[in-house]
């Protein structure tokens, strides 16, 4: 026996069109973690090049410290772009990864316990 299978237009229509709408719904939820992580991309631009500013001041001597070379400037400038860069990381990951869950959190106490974890596992022990 052949069996006659029929899909309305309307049942057809549907199934095209569910998916578009479920990602577009995703993508309209995700705009303002995207919109976070892009004002937070150009606030720690802005922070490295000011940092970049002030240590290459003291590298020329523009700028003294009492008891800092002007030779660990640019080192010391190295150090802290990657910890800053690596807080803005930790601050931005709850939003790059879901956005919508990241919003329901406070953000203090997130970037708190992000920037508390990677320090936990980048400080070197005692020894």
């Amino acid at each position: 026996m052949r069996r006659h299978i029929s899909i309305s237009a309307a049942r057809l229509f549907a199934m095209v069109l569910d998916p578009l709408r479920t990602m577009g719904e995703g993508l309209l939820d995700s705009l303002p973690g995207m919109a976070f992580v892009a004002v937070l991309a150009i606030v720690t631009r802005y922070v490295l090049r000011l940092t970049r500013l002030y240590f290459e001041n003291i590298d020329r001597g523009a700028i003294t410290l009492e008891r800092f070379d002007r030779e660990w400037a640019l080192p010391t400038y190295k150090i802290a772009r990657l910890l800053i860069i690596a807080f803005a990381a930790a601050v931005a990951y709850p939003y790059i990864i879901s956005p919508v869950r990241a919003r329901k959190r406070s953000g203090a106490s997130r970037s708190f316990s992000a920037w508390c974890f990677l320090w936990d596992h980048l400080r070197l022990s005692p020894t």
